[in-house]
């Protein structure tokens, strides 16, 4: 695997860090990247016999820096998929250490971060890739599979692939026999669901009329000409013919379209998809697994995640399916009633304010969905606790090649009204006091377009 030597270094400090630890706590981001990250670390520490706890929160900022740090019992703290954006405000303690993939800012602690490395951590690596380089360094190559849920759980796959160490890793689950890549429509519960079924629970991205109605999946696949069922047998994706698929593909990018959505968010449909042969039902497609993790963060079960990820198909996998469940029918109501109000625009953003109307842990899912045009930024904010507001932001590549960084430009605009954030280039996240929301927006237009006219200058 190529890796850059000085990134090897650091792997090989983190690896002893762990291995010289005896009571470790991790602290983790509640998204599928950051609980397969969890599941990976705790993986390790389990195997290594330490004592070890676990907490997913939300965002790490001023709020609850001094919480989480404070009567530190632990030899080693660990921070998963956050903590490098906020590097520069965290005690200066040698007991912590960060294994992030967002933009970091430079600071005394122990970070394993791709930018320091000149690798980009918004496509070529994730944070539980991360986990897994370390995981490697130990010797436990077996936990690669959960290195890839949640690169896709981060959409590093929007291109049709994995790329850069997603790929590298890939390569060597591939290898190990640990997992089947293939290129197919990428759907969720294409091997597990009917068709119409798989269709209907299909989120990313939005089909108009299809994701979250049975009947409109139903009157789809009427309309194209392709069967509900054969024999007494419900007809699955994997099930149909090469002449069946096109018809899907080919109605699925035409209804996106006639309702607005870009060829672009509709090329997301067909690429590799990854197939787990040591699992069973929905764990075996790291899509199904991806979501089905991102869902146990997002509706507050966090811990039911970690503990699929660390190996539980009993009593939490059960747990975790219906959780799937009602966040399938959340974040649809939620989409249908962004569609129903339609979004205010502001120069180059467009923008909604949810309010109380919208979780703010699937806030960020919803925006991520709702991206249309080629060149626009989408804000979406929802009321979160203790007064604040969270913020979710998303742009295309098409503008972060014209100079966009989303992740600096909300990082400032969040601090000019009191707040925090941070993130990628291309999505990036905050929180803000409540009652500033149409003052971030005010400033995050100003600053991206300083950005693009830094470059055009």
């Amino acid at each position: 695997m190529k890796i850059p030597s000085e990134m090897s270094e650091r792997i090989k400090e983190l690896a002893e860090a762990i291995s010289e630890a005896e009571r470790v706590r991790v602290i983790t981001h509640i998204d599928a990247d950051g609980l397969s990250s969890a599941g990976i670390i705790c993986s390790i520490l389990h195997k290594e016999e330490k004592q070890f706890s676990v907490k997913a929160i939300k965002q790490l900022d001023k709020d609850n820096i001094s919480e989480l740090f404070s009567n530190m019992r632990s030899d080693l703290l660990i921070l998963t998929d956050l903590g490098s954006g906020q590097a520069d405000k965290l005690p200066k303690n040698k007991g912590v250490c960060i294994i992030d993939h967002h933009q970091p800012v430079s600071s005394e602690i122990l970070q394993l971060n791709p930018h320091f490395f000149g690798i980009d951590g918004s496509r070529e690596v994730s944070s539980s890739g991360l986990c897994y380089l370390v995981a490697r360094e130990m010797g436990y190559r077996d936990l690669s599979p959960l290195a890839i849920v949640g690169a896709v759980g981060d959409n590093q796959d929007s291109r049709g692939e994995l790329l850069g160490l997603n790929k590298e890793i890939l390569k060597e689950a591939e290898k190990e026999g640990l997992v089947i890549v293939e290129k197919d429509i990428r759907i969720f519960g294409r091997q597990t669901r009917p068709l119409f079924k798989a269709l209907e629970y299909t989120t990313n991205p939005y089909l108009p009329g299809i994701s979250g109605s049975e009947r409109g999946a139903i009157e789809f696949l009427e309309e194209i000409g392709v069967p509900l069922k054969r024999g007494d047998k419900w007809v699955r994706l994997v099930d149909l013919t090469e002449e069946e698929k096109k018809k899907v593909l080919t109605g699925l990018v035409m209804r996106i379209v006639k309702t607005g959505g870009s060829v672009e968010s509709a090329k997301v449909l067909v690429g590799e998809v990854y197939t787990f042969p040591a699992e069973k039902g929905m764990l075996r497609d790291a899509k199904e697994y991806s979501t089905l993790l991102n869902a146990c963060g997002r509706r507050g079960f966090p811990g039911v995640g970690i503990a699929v990820a660390m190996g539980d198909r009993n009593e939490n996998l059960r747990k975790a399916e219906s959780i799937l469940d009602e966040y399938r029918r959340e974040v649809s109501e939620a989409i249908e009633l962004l569609q129903k109000e339609g979004l205010k625009e502001k120069g180059i953003l467009k923008y909604f304010l949810a309010g109380d109307r919208i979780r703010d842990t699937v806030i960020g899912t919803v925006t991520s969905m709702l991206m249309g045009r080629r060149e626009e930024v989408l804000v979406g904010m929802a009321n979160s606790e203790n007064g604040k507001v969270k913020v979710s932001a998303r742009t295309t590549r098409e503008l972060t090649n014209k100079g966009v960084n989303l992740g600096i430009a909300l990082r400032r605009a969040a601090e000019s009204v009191g707040g925090d954030g941070g993130g990628h280039s291309v999505a990036a996240g905050a929180k803000i006091p409540r009652g500033r929301e149409m003052d971030l927006i005010e400033f995050l237009e100003k600053e991206i377009e300083r950005q693009v006219n830094e470059i055009d200058g």
